[in-house]
């Protein structure tokens, strides 16, 4: 499976704590030693089981509230405040970055499966983050799944839409889906309403979809954040609005986008998505009649090949012999 040869989940159970809690549970040992306290002497004075202080140690629980406020007067210092310093963003941007994988790679049964982890009791029960980025995570996979449905009615995709801007509502104050170039989003909100840009062209809003995809782009560059989730975001919204050109005809603009959208990803030293803009390049200048588009689409499919992407390297193969009578 291509999502679990990165190592993402190596340990299911673990993986999707956003808190590092083996090393504040080592943390904690070392205080308790140094204080010359045993885990009995703390169930003396607490109460507090040391099968409990065992498990908070070696980074197995979650540790409560109350827990940590009393051992604090113990250990005599605020673990609250330490809690803090172990906190990881890790584990959300490792599952983020297999979500996304499996959709470069049209793996679709790398987002089943991811779905079906994000929706798993254990995951839940193991989990210290914030509940609604944790709500639009799942909003945005389940969805993007649901979107390779070929036999999806209008109806449902319309309800999709619907779904996708009422989780926006829940981080993004005062959302207004009417009115969306007026609010502030995280990287993760623009992936949402990007998922809803695509929702839109298959509902034949291509134009609307388009404007989506505009504001998004330009909403990043003004940020000029230069976080991996920022440049794959800003390659991917580049590749979309190809698409969308391809879609409405305006060749000359796929090729732009394309263009700028390699452009940038070599001023970044950053190959994600670079094998698609590629891709969309070469058909673009299939389109215009320019001589090189040949070249363009063998150097995506040996981009491919050279990343081990066999599997998408084979789809595109496929994709240009069906649609262009192209044999690479």
């Amino acid at each position: 499976h291509p999502v679990l040869k990165r190592g993402a989940f190596k340990r299911s159970d673990h993986i999707f704590k956003t808190y590092n809690l083996d090393s504040f549970g080592t943390e904690l040992k070392r205080i308790r030693t140094n204080c010359r306290i045993t885990q009995k002497d703390i169930y003396e004075a607490t109460g507090i089981n040391p099968d409990t202080i065992r498990k908070l140690e070696k980074g197995l629980v979650i540790p409560k509230y109350e827990t940590l406020e009393i051992l604090s007067h113990i250990y005599k210092v605020d673990l609250l405040n330490l809690l803090r310093k172990y906190r990881e963003d890790q584990t959300l941007s490792e599952l983020y970055y297999s979500i996304d994988q499996s959709i470069v790679s049209h793996n679709l049964e790398g987002l089943k499966f991811l779905n079906n982890i994000l929706e798993s009791s254990d995951y839940r029960n193991n989990l210290l983050t914030n509940e609604n980025e944790l709500k639009i995570l799942k909003t945005f996979t389940k969805h993007m799944y649901q979107y390779y449905d070929e036999e999806i009615s209008q109806d449902q995709m319309i309800k999709t839409v619907n779904e996708l801007i009422d989780c926006l509502n829940l981080t993004v104050p005062n959302f207004n889906y009417a009115d969306y170039t007026n609010h502030h989003y995280s990287p993760l909100e623009i992936r949402l309403l990007l998922l809803i840009g695509l929702y839109e062209v298959r509902l034949k809003k291509i134009v609307h979809s388009t404007e989506i995809f505009q504001f998004c782009l330009d909403y990043l560059i003004k940020d000029k954040e230069e976080t991996l989730w920022h440049i794959k975001l800003i390659l991917k919204l580049y590749f979309n609005l190809s698409y969308n050109f391809h879609n409405l005809d305006q060749h000359r603009n796929a090729l732009s986008s394309a263009d700028q959208g390699i452009k940038y990803a070599k001023s970044k030293h950053n190959f994600y998505c670079l094998a698609n803009l590629m891709t969309r390049k070469g058909i673009a200048e299939y389109h215009l009649g320019i001589d090189d588009y040949s070249i363009t689409l063998k150097h995506a499919v040996i981009l491919l090949e050279a990343f081990d992407d066999i599997e998408t390297a084979n789809l595109y193969k496929k994709i240009l012999i069906d649609k262009y009578d192209l044999c690479l």
